[in-house]
């Protein structure tokens, strides 16, 4: 069986959770009264908080809106993505958010339909440049062509491994022409972990990349790969967790309890720039010597029904400017969405995205709309058979 008993109760876990919500910080108030015109801010646990001001980072830059433009904010953070989207789905009808932050692709999927969101145009915009001339079209039409939300980062998925287990001269599968079929070598599958796809935007962009792959590339049906592991696996290998967070934390420990996980491919940038040295390396899969990856795009939307709309576009504005988009690279470690903003030096040691054929371009948007949650009980099912 593939999954342990301990990944299979996060599994289950992560079907029935609704929401959490994140206390502290300056700007949290648990039960926002959208009346009292304070703009209220959704968004999930990590928002620009992995860089050296930690959680601060998102406070402060709110603390210069709110002294700048003169609008009360109030953030309310979600464990994840799914979490956030179960509460304003659960909130229609009476909804207490003003701005939503942190939906990628196929988090849209989910509640684009729902008519939660506003349309965000170039009639609407309250600065006098037009962000949305700021954004390539390429990133618009991945996320929303709609622009209910609108783009504020991107980045490609990447396996990362520690080199330093994963000597090349043992497991030269690694270093080149990685494939998914690589996964299927049981003594790397136990020593890897991933977000799971039920809880997490991370783990559902590793099943589409794979489910692209295999039915795209290799013309072959996507769920023999899992069966496959299913049948070489035992208790003890391969590990779904919650979050993206909670299997980051797996490789970073110290000693590692998993030596690869799925990520992104900008982690070695964050490596160089905390001086966590050159042993964590991010890879992409290979074939017919292609490089191929997932890109996730984040972003950014105004609920419709906003009794603050003024202000929640004067925030959108805000959050796409160049100056709030070059805090992006250092603190999300993501590319920011407005090409203008200017990226650090070391994100040379970052995966270039131009350089990678994407396996989003593969599929239709309602081709991946009309098969996405058959897609996820599948796999549950042969995950947990």
């Amino acid at each position: 069986m593939a999954l342990s008993n301990q990944a299979k109760t996060m599994i289950i876990i992560g079907t029935l959770i609704s929401v959490i919500i994140i206390g502290g910080g300056a700007f949290l108030m648990k039960n926002a009264d959208r009346s009292s015109g304070t703009l209220v801010v959704y968004t999930y646990d990590s928002l620009l908080a992995w860089g050296t001001e930690g959680d601060e980072k998102m406070n402060n830059l709110l603390t210069d809106f709110s002294e700048s433009e003169r609008i009360n904010v109030s953030i309310q953070r979600f464990a994840s993505t799914d979490a956030m989207i179960t509460r304003l789905i659960t909130e229609k009808n009476n909804p207490r958010a003003d701005v939503v932050i942190g939906i990628d692709s196929l988090g849209a999927l989910k509640i684009l339909d729902e008519g939660i969101f506003e349309p965000y145009n170039s009639t609407v915009f309250t600065s006098d440049v037009n962000r949305i001339t700021e954004i390539p079209e390429s990133l618009i039409h991945g996320l929303d062509p709609s622009l209910q939300l609108v783009p504020y980062d991107f980045s490609v998925m990447a396996w990362v491994f520690n080199s330093s287990f994963y000597e090349e001269s043992d497991y030269p599968q690694i270093y080149s022409n990685f494939t998914f079929e690589t996964l299927l070598n049981t003594s790397i599958s136990k020593t890897v972990a991933s977000a799971s796809p039920l809880t997490s935007s991370v783990g559902k962009g590793m099943l589409l990349w794979q489910i692209g792959v295999y039915e795209k590339l290799l013309g072959e049906d996507w769920e023999d790969f899992w069966d496959e592991m299913v049948e070489k696996s035992d208790q003890d290998e391969i590990l779904f967790t919650e979050g993206w967070g909670e299997s980051f934390n797996y490789l970073y420990d110290s000693p590692p309890k998993r030596q690869m996980i799925m990520s992104y491919g900008t982690d070695l940038a964050y490596n160089q720039h905390f001086g966590y040295g050159d042993n964590l390396k991010p890879t992409l899969v290979t074939y017919d010597s292609q490089e191929y990856g997932w890109m996730q795009i984040e972003g950014i939307g105004i609920v419709a029904s906003s009794n603050n709309t003024q202000e929640a576009r004067t925030f959108v504005d805000w959050f796409l400017s160049p100056t709030i988009q070059e805090e992006i690279p250092l603190n999300n470690w993501m590319y920011p969405a407005n090409e203008n903003a200017v990226l650090p030096e070391v994100y040379q040691y970052a995966i270039e995205i131009d350089q990678v054929n994407l396996i989003n371009d593969l599929f239709t948007y309602e081709e991946i709309k009309n098969n996405y949650v058959d897609w996820l009980l599948t796999w549950q099912e042969i995950m947990i058979s």
